[in-house]
C-alpha cells in the first residue's frame, strides 16, 4: 500500500514544477523514529554537533520537544 507522503513524493519526482503546502500532517512519529534509526552509525555529526548516538537516545525528548 503506498502512504500519502509516497504519492507526495513520486509527484514531486514527475512534476518538479509542482508546489506543496500543508503536508506536515504526514510527518509522524513513528516515521520520523524511522529514519532517525537508520542513520549509519559512522555518519559525521550535524552542524548542531548532534552524533547518532545521541540523536538515537534523545529521539523522544527531542520529538516531544516539537509538539510541546
Amino acid at each position: 500500500m503506498i502512504t500519502g507522503l509516497e504519492r507526495i513524493a513520486n509527484k514531486a519526482r514527475n512534476e518538479p514544477s509542482t508546489q506543496f503546502n500543508n503536508i506536515v500532517h504526514h510527518i509522524t512519529g513513528e516515521l520520523l523514529e524511522k529514519c532517525v534509526r537508520s542513520i549509519p552509525l559512522n555518519s559525521a555529526s550535524g552542524v548542531d554537533r548532534m552524533t547518532v548516538d545521541s540523536a538515537r537516545s534523545g529521539f523522544l525528548e527531542w520529538y516531544q520537544g516539537l509538539y510541546y
